[in-house]
């Protein structure tokens, strides 16, 4: 029998409690938001925006430099497989590269590791990120990164035209260091900052990377089973958006670089029933937006992703994502080891492994399959 479908709010003190029956009968969702929470949100969009407004103020207009680095491969074969869906994600290591407030979901040390092989089209290229991690206290926790992007080909964009550079010697590398801090349990700040280290054959540069991430954690009950959803917005913003790269006779190319905003939201499910500690059964699904504040062109992707982890062990994803140039269906298994819930000892191992064909707007025949492999080890602390 359908119900009337009415909302209730209620001030109590610095909370406000907010009981919702839906037409469902027996349905039944509270959420708790402390008034606190909204004026932290607020205050980190602003800092975060006031940056990015001076960026684009120094800056220069994004016109595709480095499109590969910026927008290809994920260093997380995961979030890969996953229809490149990241921001709103509960996080590991890779957090350090994707959304630094993920940190904060962190339990203890984690090391991982990427490697993605061909580059698209680039059929000797690759990427590779090799990340540390770690929950510090209740609140704080850290991460380091070093990442690198081989491309390995005769001809890199710059400024969307077509300069014939050193074939094996164009690449990219990074170094990230970052910091998540957790002022209540389900919400979540971060940021990091790093260097960007461009070596275009005779044209090299190094530019100053900032990012920042808001993670807000949503938890009810429904059935008895247990839920959450995640919303979550990262920038991506480098420090000034004009780059200067010089070659060996001092010649000297300006390009511009982009400022990139992520936001989605994710829905957790996990059953009641469990086995030796373990849930039977646990859905992840993921959408999410992402766009650049500093283009003439119009550059909007979109992804989701789904996961279905069976006895926290085994894996199955799957996702879509589209932008401006690419459409395309993705999907990768994973394994897990969850020795910390089968015996004493405070260890969590994992594998992540994708196969897929070349992006749909490669044309060269013959070219093979990219393979993206992630592992990842942690000791549990808290």
């Amino acid at each position: 029998m359908l119900r009337v479908c009415y909302l209730q709010i209620i001030f109590l003190k610095s909370e406000k409690a907010v009981d919702c029956h839906t037409i469902m009968k027996h349905t039944y969702i509270r959420i708790y938001m402390n008034s606190s929470t909204y004026k932290k949100i607020f205050i980190s969009l602003g800092i975060i925006l006031s940056a990015i407004n001076t960026s684009l103020a120094q800056g220069k207009t994004y016109t595709g430099f480095a499109r590969e680095f910026y927008f290809g491969r994920q260093l997380s074969t995961r979030v890969e497989a996953m229809g490149q869906s990241f921001v709103s994600l509960d996080g590991d290591a890779s957090s350090v590269n994707l959304n630094p407030a993920g940190l904060g979901n962190l339990n203890g040390i984690e090391v991982s590791g990427t490697y993605v092989s061909p580059n698209y089209a680039y059929s000797k290229g690759h990427k590779y990120a090799v990340n540390i991690a770690s929950k510090i206290n209740d609140r704080i926790s850290v991460g380091l990164s070093h990442s690198r992007s081989d491309l390995s080909t005769p001809h890199y964009i710059l400024e969307n035209v077509w300069n014939t550079l050193k074939p094996s010697e164009s690449k990219v590398s990074q170094q990230k260091v970052a910091l998540a801090y957790t002022p209540e349990e389900t919400f979540m700040l971060g940021g990091s900052i790093g260097v960007s280290s461009f070596d275009l054959a005779n044209f090299k540069a190094n530019a100053l990377q900032l990012d920042f991430g808001v993670i807000k954690k949503f938890e009810f009950s429904r059935f008895k089973n247990n839920q959450s959803i995640n919303l979550a917005t990262a920038f991506k913003s480098p420090v000034g958006t004009t780059l200067t790269l010089t070659d060996d006779n001092e010649s000297t190319l300006t390009v511009g670089l982009p400022i990139i905003m992520n936001s989605g939201i994710s829905y957790y499910y996990s059953t009641e029933k469990k086995y030796a500690d373990l849930h039977a059964l646990q859905l992840t699904a993921a959408v999410e937006y992402q766009t650049v504040f500093n283009t003439r062109a119009t550059i909007n992707n979109y992804s989701t992703g789904l996961e279905l982890s069976i006895m926290e062990m085994l894996h199955l994803r799957g996702g879509y994502y589209s932008d401006n140039d690419l459409n395309d269906i993705t999907y990768g298994i994973g394994f897990s080891l969850p020795v910390d819930k089968i015996t004493e000892l405070p260890v969590n191992f994992s594998l992540d492994y994708c196969s897929l064909p070349q992006a749909s707007f490669t044309e060269h025949d013959g070219t093979a399959n990219f393979h993206s492999f992630s592992t990842s080890l942690r000791y549990i602390l808290f």
